[in-house]
């Protein structure tokens, strides 16, 4: 069969279908989340019991110098929280408003973790029982497990892609099987599944495979999880959570790579 130069548009596509099925895994992990509006207002709006009461009822008296708010930033530090790995920054759009202390800047992903920080409203764990706070552990640690997932797909298939490293058909299926099947195109499908007979002559510099195998293998445990799962459309009539940041810890992978090797040039 012949082999195929990979057009820009089509790589495109390709990287974009497997950061969308990477992403699928993390979106579900994000489903479902442990507090209710009501426990947000009380224990993640920078206000005590005494100052929420009035302040939501002179709202509901009409009056309209008080700020409602239906997104929130909110921290989850692990010294509050026994069994969380990472301390987490979430983003949350409710379905229906509360009143803050103050309000959080959206887009700042620099942070130190502490009380006193203006992006975000660290929750308050007066009132939450072991048992909340243990589930709202458990539900981060794997929502933060699929996104830290999610961010080596989004970090990892670009670079694998780079057209000096696979230029065509065959040297995508020599290095990674699993993306020459993402194509959605019958026509590219058909020549992605139609290789030349020997991809010996197309075969990754075993200095890329052998630094990204293990990058690799964490890739399509996201891609072929999320290819088993629906897209999920957005519900305004429920909480919908991302994850803005969180704590990097010792060991943790982190982008851009600093030790990657070089991409070799064609003909060097």
């Amino acid at each position: 069969m012949p082999n195929w130069k990979i057009p820009t548009d089509v790589r495109g596509r390709i990287i974009n279908e497997a950061i969308s099925f990477g992403d699928r895994p993390a979106h579900y992990a994000l489903m479902n989340f442990p507090m209710t509006v009501a426990e947000i207002q009380l224990h993640a709006s920078a206000l005590t019991q005494e100052q929420i009461f009035p302040m939501r009822t002179m709202i509901d008296q009409g009056v309209r110098t008080i700020e409602r708010h239906f997104n929130t930033r909110i921290a989850f530090f692990r010294r509050s929280f026994p069994g969380l790995r990472r301390s987490v920054v979430v983003n949350v759009r409710l379905p229906e408003w509360i009143v803050l202390g103050r309000p959080t800047y959206m887009g700042m992903q620099a942070t130190s973790y502490k009380d006193d920080e203006p992006h975000y409203i660290p929750c308050d764990t007066v009132g939450l029982s072991d048992e909340d706070k243990i589930q709202i552990a458990e539900y981060l640690n794997t929502a933060v497990r699929h996104a830290r997932l999610s961010e080596i797909v989004t970090n990892v298939v670009p670079i694998l892609m780079d057209r000096e490293i696979t230029p065509t058909t065959s040297h995508l299926h020599a290095l990674w099987p699993l993306l020459a099947t993402l194509h959605p195109d019958n026509t590219w499908r058909e020549r992605f599944r139609n290789p030349t007979r020997t991809l010996k002559a197309y075969q990754p510099d075993p200095v890329i495979i052998s630094y990204y195998r293990k990058y690799m293998e964490a890739c399509e445990t996201a891609i072929l999880a999320g290819q088993m799962l629906e897209a999920i459309r957005g519900d305004r009539k429920k909480i919908i959570v991302g994850i803005e940041t969180w704590e990097r810890l010792p060991g943790d992978i982190i982008f851009p790579l600093v030790d990657a090797p070089e991409i070799p040039k064609k003909g060097s």
